[in-house]
């Protein structure tokens, strides 16, 4: 398993959101000091992770690279606020229950 690739994909994604809505509003990059030099090992015992977040008027979008028991992914969600407040609103209305 080549653990740079989950990085560069992290590092593919931030720079296309970033250049379509700016810098990231919140951004961690956790590698300690015993994986500076092998953060990909890191990553696949769930240490070493990366995690940016924008935050618009509109949308919310988190990306981040982590791992954990030997596996590592890269993830990247698009949330609209508005659909997101509706489908709280109607999981409440419905006693909490999934629609």
């Amino acid at each position: 398993m080549n653990e740079a690739l989950y990085f560069e994909k992290y590092e593919e994604f931030r720079g296309a959101a970033a250049a379509q809505y700016g810098p990231p509003k919140q951004e961690v990059r956790h590698v300690p000091e015993t994986y500076k030099n092998d953060p990909g090992s890191g990553l696949l015992q769930g240490i070493v992770f990366y995690y940016a977040a924008w935050d618009l008027d509109d949308i919310e979008i988190p990306l981040s690279v982590e791992g954990g028991d030997a596996a590592a992914r890269v993830s990247i969600e698009y949330t609209n606020k508005e659909l997101k407040l509706e489908a709280e609103r109607k999981a409440k209305g419905n006693g909490g229950d999934q629609f």
